[in-house]
């Protein structure tokens, strides 16, 4: 669930910074490619990252230990 999350969170960000590259250009055919290739190359090194840092860290490992400290905390 945690990788999804992170995953999740990537895109949204990747998604909002080629919109917004997207607006600075003066014609709108340099915006389309800007935004699109911000959005793009953005998204692909941001889940090569988490897939990385999924390789490294258990996410099934940490949202256990999370659960468990959780739980500890609740009751």
């Amino acid at each position: 669930m945690t990788q999804s999350v992170i995953v999740m969170l990537t895109s949204i960000f990747a998604i909002a910074l080629g919109c917004w590259c997207a607006r600075k250009p003066e014609k709108t055919m340099h915006g389309i490619l800007l935004g699109t290739s911000v959005g793009i190359g953005t998204a692909l090194i941001l889940h090569f990252l988490v897939s990385l840092l999924s390789y490294i860290f258990p996410f099934g490992q940490i949202d256990y230990w999370f659960a468990t400290f959780i739980g500890k905390v609740m009751f």
